[in-house]
């Protein structure tokens, strides 16, 4: 049987490998990198030791078995493989999971614990713990903590139990893209949940951040102006009509918290003018904010914060900042004097540009999908509906629990706070006009 204090212990050995093996990423689409000394965290993280792990060299074969097992089962394929299988009676978190790793390959594949026993003639029992590391094409990553108990009967394996645990990374990868706004438009609604489909899109349509030597020498100019000759300074840039798209390259838990914060400073706030809509999509998790500005109005620059809580300590509800964007093209990239924290690797990608004229909501009707204009009515009843009542709300941080599809009590003590904060009726009851303004500016 599995021992709830192995795998509490075997917490802290996972936390260290989050520090220490996602690779550096630096993106694409034509949008430049944004350097450490452009996203500055609030505190210092104490490194935690190094890991240490067990040499597969000293395990026995049948453990390479249940890896591959648990691999396939993983990735979707049938739980019945020659000479090994899923105990039909035994408790399977594995099989919970409804989203399944195809495309996916396994980077790393760290062995935590191991023990076995042998408990009758040719019967002998084992308890493996262990780490897989998943990533896709386009950068999606995953790192599964994984617990299993099984049996090996001469050339039977027979996995009794298994364990599942998503753990994300504390300083996960982000990336970000401006791209015109008609790009987002002409998507079909249906694939506009898709992390997929949505990176796909902003990667393939990316607005060049990259300046030119005359922007430099404008830019250079402006730095040398007076605060006076600033407040007389107008650039000139002509808006234009962008979508705005953050995504969390890192699968997040259910208790994850992750919001992107717009300000004129560089200090991060929650009660942002500019409200971000979010898409997550089995864990992974894209920021969408619509308007019209301009990605050379560096007269107006303004701040995109990443804000992120992993969800692992129900006790520590604090969003700790992991990126940190300005408004203007890649002008800093030759400004970075930090070295590079070979321990802590923030990835953070430069892609936001926005002018906040007017100071409210950037979204407008005309970027309105068919449940903002109430053309399709959400019922909270259904499942399919009530997540994504549910997800809407979490995004804007009035939602905290599991996204379940069972619109309870939780979900309507969230919505009559919302309700409460948009100036409607503070009560649970939901109507067209109440998902109107939930959803408005979510391209939904």
């Amino acid at each position: 049987m599995l021992k709830r204090n192995i795998l509490m212990v075997s917490c802290l050995f996972m936390l260290c490998f989050l520090f220490a093996c996602v690779g550096t990423d630096t993106g694409g689409g034509g949008v430049q990198p944004v350097t450490s000394s452009n996203a500055v965290p609030e505190k210092r993280i104490e490194l935690l030791p190094q890991r240490v792990f067990m040499d597969r060299q000293d395990l026995p074969g049948d453990v390479e078995h249940v890896l591959a097992a648990i691999i396939n089962v993983m990735r979707g394929g049938e739980e019945k493989m020659p000479g090994i299988g899923f105990d039909p009676q035994g408790e399977h978190q594995i099989l919970n999971d409804p989203f399944a790793f195809r495309g996916f390959d396994v980077k790393f594949i760290d062995i935590i614990f191991f023990k076995t026993e042998k408990a009758l003639d040719r019967v002998r029992y084992a308890l493996l713990e262990c780490g897989l590391y998943f990533e896709d094409d386009i950068g999606r990553a995953a790192y599964i903590k994984i617990a299993a108990d099984y049996a090996v009967s001469g050339k039977e394996i027979i996995i009794a139990r298994t364990e599942y645990e998503i753990l994300p990374n504390p300083n996960p990868v982000i990336k970000a893209f401006i791209v015109p706004r008609q790009a987002f438009e002409e998507m079909p609604v249906e694939t506009r949940t898709s992390f997929r489909a949505l990176y796909l899109m902003a990667s393939q349509h990316a607005v060049d951040m990259t300046p030119t030597d005359q922007d430099k020498a404008r830019y250079d100019q402006f730095r040398q102006m007076s605060m006076f000759q600033r407040l007389r300074f107008s650039s000139g840039a002509r808006p234009r009509s962008y979508c705005v798209l953050v995504f969390c390259m890192n699968r997040l838990r259910p208790e994850s918290r992750f919001l992107v914060s717009v300000s004129k400073d560089d200090e991060p706030t929650i009660d942002s003018t500019s409200r971000f809509h979010f898409r997550n999509d089995a864990g992974w998790v894209a920021g969408l904010l619509a308007g019209t500005f301009s990605i050379d109005a560096y007269d107006k620059e303004v701040f995109f914060h990443v804000l992120f809580n992993s969800g692992i300590d129900p006790s520590n509800m604090d969003m700790k900042p992991v990126a940190r964007f300005s408004s203007l093209k890649n002008y800093h990239a030759a400004q970075r004097t930090e070295p590079e924290n070979p321990y802590i690797k923030e990835f953070k990608e430069r892609g936001m540009a926005l002018n906040l004229t007017p100071a409210r909501s950037l979204s407008d009707q005309n970027f309105a999908g068919p449940v903002e204009k109430g053309e399709v009515f959400l019922n909270p009843a259904l499942a399919k509906d009530a997540k994504m009542i549910q997800q809407e709300l979490k995004g804007l941080g009035y939602y905290t629990m599991k996204i379940d599809g069972a619109f309870g009590k939780g979900s309507r003590r969230a919505l009559k706070a919302f309700k409460q904060a948009n100036g409607l009726p503070a009560d649970a009851r939901w109507d067209l006009n109440t998902q109107k303004v939930l959803f408005k500016g979510s391209g939904l």
